[in-house]
């Protein structure tokens, strides 16, 4: 279980490095529970790398990442039903189902996903949709609002 009373969110001298290349240098932050925290800057300036140290994706090159007082990485399976991430170039499996999709999203993450007919209506999948491979679906398909 998340630590009760930690902060949300805690990088202490936070470092990612790929090689010579520097994605994050020592970065410090600390969100409280119930704040509202934005993270901007430029292209290449960190923020997505930052965002997938914080949900368990990457692993830190150095420093120290705290999501709701737990490792993200250590503690991932604790840890990813209490958070959500959406990436913003969400890639999937073509030759999967899109039951299969969310199936394999949900063990991921651990947990279920209970409202599974209520995202395929949302979705404006039918049940066909919700049985062929992921790659048929069309690219041009919108969810509703």
């Amino acid at each position: 279980m998340p630590e009760t009373g930690a902060a949300a969110i805690e990088l202490i001298s936070l470092t990612k490095r790929y090689g010579r290349t520097v994605g994050i240098d020592g970065l410090d932050i600390e969100v409280g529970t119930g704040e509202v925290f934005g993270l901007l800057g430029p292209n290449g300036a960190g923020k997505t790398t930052t965002l997938r140290c914080l949900v368990g994706l990457l692993r830190p090159t150095t420093g120290e990442v705290r999501v709701l007082g737990l490792d993200p990485v250590a503690d991932h399976r604790l840890l990813a039903p209490a958070i959500g991430y959406l990436p913003g170039e969400l890639r999937l499996y073509p030759e999967l189902t899109g039951r299969q999709t969310l199936d394999l999203l949900a063990a991921l993450q651990g947990t279920p996903v209970p409202r599974q007919a209520e995202l395929c209506a949302r979705l404006n999948l039918s049940t066909g949709d919700f049985h062929r491979a992921v790659g048929e679906y069309p690219r041009w398909r919108s969810c509703p609002p």
